[in-house]
């Protein structure tokens, strides 16, 4: 399944726990307000990276050969700055909901992200561009 895939059945699984779990109203007003800007940093860094994409003209979807080995940007910090940015905005909803138990979706996320994604993704890259991708995997941790 392709990450926004995941990233769908994790947002669900944020509004589950908000409707399902009673919490009561344990965030105040500023932190869920943060919630926003969570959600507008995750926006933020997902699209530089796919400007950076399309401007190099190589594919962001993962199970898609890519052309160009891009290490620009938000790149140059994260690996993974797009599935970073869905763990952001599953954050800020989170916020914004006051659903701490929701939270729990965020590295279950992640998890999913690595285990059925990303792992095989980095094989991809490294047959496909060898040792300078095997010097940006060295260079630029995973998530951040």
């Amino acid at each position: 399944m392709p990450p926004p895939g995941w990233f769908a059945i994790c947002l669900v699984g944020v509004v589950l726990f908000w409707k399902l779990v009673p919490q009561g109203n344990v965030l105040p007003d500023w932190l869920r307000g943060l919630g926003y800007f969570e959600i507008f940093l995750g926006l933020a860094l997902m699209l530089d990276v796919v400007i950076r994409f399309f401007r190099a003209r190589t594919t962001v979807h993962p199970f898609h050969k890519a052309s160009v080995l891009v290490t620009d940007g938000m790149l140059r910090f994260s690996r993974n700055p797009i599935y970073l940015g869905f763990s952001l905005i599953l954050f800020g909803v989170s916020l914004i909901l006051g659903t701490l138990p929701g939270m729990v979706m965020i590295p279950t996320f992640m998890w999913a992200v690595t285990r059925y994604v990303i792992l095989d993704e980095e094989a991809m890259l490294e047959a496909e561009f060898g040792q300078a991708y095997r010097d940006y995997k060295a260079r630029v941790r995973r998530w951040l």
